[in-house]
């Protein structure tokens, strides 16, 4: 079976996210004597500039000391603050950010797949019993056959009528050959193995056995699982509307939410 990736956009925002997490915390790890910056002030005619210098363990005295030695008279130490580094502001706010974007498209992806997983078991099976067994509700399943038949192998089909949804090339036509169980002659018969026509015998109108059936529908369903990419449904972004990864690399490191509106855009015209 093949590998089910819904989004793939959450790979990215979790991995730059991760990213820039962990620089900002080796930055504070490795540099920890940042965290505490001086106010210096100096006074120029009637015009009052702040600056600020690192402490980097020194005393306040030891540092107002080494600060007037080196600038001059002109410049006095106000006092000591707890300081944080713009930079690594950015970086771990931006990282948790992403994380949350990330871990939130992935949470969703996880919900659609199990979804996935569960119509191509079965290949068909009511949305009420999906809402039961998913814990999902029925506008999200009904939602998610879209991001599904978007991706390669996946082709499902919403009937109203019976209320289920039916992997859609089981609509295609099989040969169902069996023994009739009850005048046994041959049952050789073109259905679809949705079973909304199913097989009966022409002599005695008896039906193929359900066991049979299901059987039969399970090996076919297996040899579509199997099938080359090529001969599965496939659906094609159109030109364009392609994600460029190298630009949305450089747009979540350089200004992320601009990295959130292109992806955003791209999915839509998708």
């Amino acid at each position: 079976m093949p590998h089910k990736n819904i989004y793939q956009i959450d790979n990215y925002f979790i991995a730059i996210g991760w990213f820039l997490l962990v620089t900002g915390l080796l930055t504070v790890a490795l540099d920890p004597f940042r965290w505490n910056d001086l106010v210096v002030k100096e006074r120029s005619g009637n015009t009052t500039n702040y600056t600020f210098a690192n402490k980097a363990g020194r005393t306040l005295e030891v540092a107002r000391r080494d600060i007037t030695r080196d600038k001059g008279e002109r410049f006095t130490v106000e006092n000591s603050n707890p300081g944080f580094p713009l930079v690594r502001l950015i970086f771990l706010l931006n990282g948790l950010i992403l994380l949350g974007i990330g871990y939130t498209y992935r949470a969703r992806e996880k919900k659609i797949i199990a979804l996935w997983n569960a119509l191509d078991h079965a290949g068909e099976a009511h949305v009420e019993g999906l809402t039961v067994a998913l814990g999902q509700s029925r506008e999200f399943i009904l939602a998610s056959l879209k991001h599904i038949n978007a991706q390669r192998h996946a082709a499902y089909t919403f009937d109203s009528r019976s209320d289920k949804i039916i992997n859609s090339r089981l609509q295609s036509t099989f040969l169902v050959q069996a023994d009739c169980a009850k005048c046994g002659h041959k049952i050789s018969q073109l259905v679809q193995l949705d079973l909304s026509n199913p097989p009966r015998c022409q002599y005695c109108g008896t039906g193929v056995t359900a066991d049979h059936l299901n059987q039969f529908k399970r090996d076919v369903l297996a040899s579509l699982h199997s099938a080359p990419a090529a001969q599965a449904t496939a659906s094609t972004a159109a030109p364009g509307n392609e994600i460029n990864v190298v630009l949305l690399v450089v747009l979540l490191m350089l200004f992320w939410p601009a990295a959130v509106v292109y992806v955003i855009r791209k999915k839509a015209k998708a």
